[in-house]
């Protein structure tokens, strides 16, 4: 199997396992415990803390399913543009459950290493569809560095 369609293969195994099963005990078997997964509004610094946020999404959404629509990979890259859908059932970052659908969409681009995922830069929408939840991609838990650069990060001006 070539590099890519490996690479690729580990990004269907944790949107399949982890999103749309919850299966987090198989996170360690396709990343670094040390992952590091940016978006625009939070940065989860490694594994366990990105794990607690998918349970705690999966806990407020728990029907919730991500389609990948479209996975390129190149070198030590993958792309991958995805469409989350669900029902708010439960608490979901601080809102009472609304029982409305969402749909969430974005784009997300993972770095591997040594045949894990070591690293992700995402991109959502900035809204959910029909709005189940008030600025669904910025009402992150305070736990959750909120905004953050990262580890050592200095400010950009870009």
């Amino acid at each position: 199997m070539r590099s890519s369609d490996h690479n690729k293969s580990l990004v269907r195994r944790w949107v399949t396992e982890l999103w749309n099963k919850g299966n987090l005990a198989m996170a360690s078997e396709v990343f670094v415990p040390m992952y590091v997964h940016r978006t625009p509004v939070a940065t989860f610094p490694d594994l366990a803390t990105f794990l607690q946020m998918i349970s705690d999404f999966r806990t407020g959404v728990p029907d919730v399913q991500v389609v990948i629509q479209d996975l390129f990979a190149e070198g030590d890259k993958v792309v991958f543009r995805w469409l989350l859908t669900g029902t708010h059932r439960g608490a979901l970052f601080g809102i009472a459950a609304t029982y409305k659908p969402i749909t969430h969409s974005g784009m997300t681009i993972q770095r591997v290493e040594n045949n894990k995922i070591v690293e992700a830069w995402a991109a959502q929408s900035t809204r959910c569809r029909p709005v189940a939840v008030r600025r669904c991609t910025t009402q992150w838990p305070r736990r959750f560095p909120w905004p953050s650069r990262g580890r050592g990060a200095k400010k950009r001006s870009w």
